[in-house]
């Protein structure tokens, strides 16, 4: 298991002494920015394609399915506004650290995002959950949407917690140059989502018809497995982080500070958008139902088009990260312009 770990470290590991020596310059730039982008960039447009399919099952149901799902996404979306940051945060560190040849201050930080993740994902979860039916009629759903949505809204909420936990993690072996394992896990939970979503909504291949629930429960479904996965990849020794049972609760304060630090700004970034999109969707809302669902589809169609800049901004944060980390500011720089 080392030996394998071992050689999946070095495929995955970015030669930035190769990089900066090649005599064809920006085509050995681009080549490493491209070998990690193109796996962010299939799994954020394929998601994001699913999520859009998921989206279509649901609208069979009715405009009441859809605006259930609409006004619960963007609670949740604000809800990982935090997580984002902190994600953010422990992204630029770990690739400061790989690229300093400090693989055990990766390891420590990986470590202390496992542990803020998984403490602030329980506290949300919970929350949120108790709090379902009042922070749907919050942002103006109308009776016949709470009819359904209240439940669909609960178990999304206590799927947050995984998802919360996923995404923390993934975040963490970007950090370290792999953008594969998370495009792999991302995209198969997301395959889940709808295989088995297309059953339980519709009542197909013996299971009851649940309606825009059914939703809820392969969302729910497929969190779990893609959290299970990343934490076994992690917890492994397969990857070139290693989380570790032993000192699991241990609070390291300075590296808590080095995180939230680094991610403040991304966290105001986010709550202003996160904020303001559940202030015009709450207007929308007010203006009934068939009109919030028309408005939720359209952006549902409207969010591939952020695919190929959130996939490229990932991947910056990992070069530009691992070079400033191995004293290369110059390559930095020459990352962030390509």
């Amino acid at each position: 298991m080392a030996s394998n770990g071992s050689q999946k470290s070095k495929l995955d590991s970015i030669d930035l002494e190769q990089v900066e020596a090649a005599e064809d310059g920006k085509k050995t730039l681009r080549r490493t920015i491209l070998r990690l982008a193109g796996p962010s960039l299939t799994e954020m447009v394929l998601t994001n394609f699913l999520a859009m399919l998921n989206m279509i099952m649901v609208g069979r149901v009715g405009p009441e399915a859809v605006t259930a799902v609409g006004l619960t996404n963007t609670i949740v979306f604000l809800m990982l506004a935090t997580f984002f940051a902190i994600n953010t945060g422990a992204t630029a560190i770990i690739a400061r650290s790989i690229g300093a040849g400090e693989p055990e201050q990766a390891n420590v930080a990986a470590q202390q995002t496992f542990l803020i993740n998984l403490l602030l994902s329980i506290a949300f979860s919970v929350s949120s959950y108790l709090l379902a039916e009042p922070l749907l009629r919050f942002m103006g759903a109308a009776p016949e949407v709470l009819a359904d949505g209240v439940l669909y809204a609960q178990i999304i909420f206590l799927s947050l917690g995984l998802t919360a936990l996923s995404m923390g993690l993934s975040a963490v072996l970007r950090g370290a140059g792999d953008t594969k394992t998370p495009a792999r896990i991302n995209v198969l939970s997301t395959i889940l989502t709808v295989a088995l979503g297309f059953p339980l909504i519709y009542g197909y291949l013996g299971f009851p018809e649940l309606g825009v629930v059914g939703a809820a429960v392969a969302n729910l479904v497929a969190r779990l497995t893609a959290t299970v996965w990343v934490v076994y990849v992690l917890f492994s020794g397969d990857a070139r982080i290693r989380l570790r049972v032993a000192g699991m609760w241990k609070v390291d304060r300075e590296m808590v500070k080095r995180i939230i630090r680094i991610g403040l700004p991304a966290a105001g970034e986010q709550f202003s958008l996160r904020t303001g999109q559940m202030i015009l969707a709450k207007v929308v809302a007010g203006l009934g139902t068939i009109t919030f669902a028309a408005h939720q589809i359209a952006f549902s169609v409207l969010g591939m088009t952020f695919m190929p800049g959130m996939a490229f901004a990932l991947v910056a944060t990992t070069l530009v990260g691992q070079a400033l980390g191995a004293q290369k500011p110059e390559l930095a720089e020459k990352f962030g312009w390509e």
